[in-house]
């Protein structure tokens, strides 16, 4: 019995990948629908991109897309939490910024 593969990279011309998704996003999902699948991109305009691409094709549940700014978010969340830091509110950024 073979472990399906967690993480696979893909590197190719862009259509080609597009072309490719759709059947990647298939074999992760190992027979299972609903297992959940996750897409890292480079940009909200190429998630909105794909979303579409993938909507055309049929409806897939499971799957989401995250930036690379979504993933650093995630992963350093709970280590800033446990050192008592909290996450800037939407503008927060901007105001800090303004201030100096």
């Amino acid at each position: 019995m073979t472990v399906p593969a967690t993480k696979i990279l893909y590197a190719a011309p862009f259509r080609r990948l597009e072309a490719l998704l759709a059947a990647a996003l298939d074999r992760f999902a190992a027979g299972d629908p609903l297992r959940e699948r996750r897409v890292l991109v480079t940009s909200n305009r190429l998630r909105d991109h794909l979303q579409a691409l993938l909507a055309k094709e049929r409806a897939y549940a499971g799957v989401s897309f995250l930036t690379l700014r979504d993933l650093a978010a995630e992963l350093g969340e709970p280590f800033f939490r446990k050192e008592g830091f909290r996450r800037l509110p939407a503008l927060g950024g901007a105001a800090l910024g303004e201030k100096g």
